[in-house]
């Protein structure tokens, strides 16, 4: 079902109409320049009628009237709120190159120093355990295991300065 709207950012009024919303991606057309919006995984979005009231009238005395109250529609001019439910927190995310980063290769985030390892190679660590410490624009960031795993290769040591994305630890 499409929704036309008539919005206000900062005095200028943009004529905005919005597609299905069940569906992602979502076609938004602003001014007449159509936009596909993509909804993250694990966003609903729930419209409901804004703060007004809708008539509910009685049934008619009519044989055929349904046995209970019936909504009237409110005219194709009301305004919809939409509310978009967060998702659950993620968890932080694991050093890597990227999104399609092989699971398996623990890279840094960003440039900085190896303040301390927790593991060995031959070690078996838990998914969420900490793996190493290192110091960055002046903070320190735990490095955790990714998921449940042996370590294959540690890459680095104390003191070592690291590049953003260079390989930290491996896991098999």
């Amino acid at each position: 079902m499409t929704r036309r709207y008539n919005i206000t950012v900062k005095g200028r009024t943009y004529d905005v109409e919005v597609g299905d919303l069940a569906h992602s991606p979502v076609t938004v057309t602003v001014d007449g320049v159509q936009h596909q919006v993509e909804l993250p995984p694990g966003v609903q979005v729930v419209a409901t009628p804004a703060p007004q009231s809708h008539a509910v009238r009685p049934p008619s005395p009519a044989v055929d009237s349904p046995p209970h109250p019936t909504r009237t529609d409110p005219p194709a001019s009301t305004q919809t709120q939409a509310h978009v439910a967060t998702p659950q927190r993620r968890p932080t995310p694991t050093p890597s190159s990227g999104p399609a980063a092989d699971p398996d290769t623990i890279r840094a985030l960003m440039p900085g120093r190896v303040l301390r390892v927790n593991v060995a190679p031959g070690a078996q660590v838990q998914r969420g355990q900490p793996l190493l410490v290192m110091e960055s624009m002046k903070m320190e960031q735990t490095i955790s295991a990714p998921k449940e795993g042996t370590v294959k290769t540690v890459q680095v040591q104390p003191g070592d300065s690291v590049t953003r994305g260079q390989t930290l630890i491996e896991l098999g």
